[in-house]
């Protein structure tokens, strides 16, 4: 049994959303996605890029925007990931590509 989760062999990603500020602290700390020192993964550049990719690619297809120009979005500082502080909304439509004719 892991010390940090005790559901650690289960795949349960919603355990990330679950957790409270200081749950979510403790299992970020305990995480090491690619490994370290001699078995580092060695394709992890090459995954990182690949999911640059894959969050960029709809980026190119879409137009996101606040749902409300006036709102601000905030995170919490003790992450590289991302967590919202409350809710933001966003709007997403299909960006209008100009068909080039010869």
């Amino acid at each position: 049994m892991s010390r940090f989760v005790p559901d650690a062999g289960d795949f349960r990603p919603g355990r990330w959303l679950e957790a409270d500020e200081e749950k979510r602290k403790t299992m970020e700390r305990a995480v090491m996605w690619y490994g370290q020192g001699k078995h580092i993964c060695l394709g992890q550049h090459i995954a990182r890029v690949e999911m640059m990719k894959i969050l960029a690619m709809p980026m190119m297809r879409f137009q996101v925007s606040d749902t409300d120009p006036e709102a601000t979005l905030s995170v919490r500082p003790y992450s590289a990931i991302g967590y919202p502080d409350r809710p933001y909304f966003i709007t997403v439509k299909e960006k209008q590509i100009a068909a080039s004719g010869a």
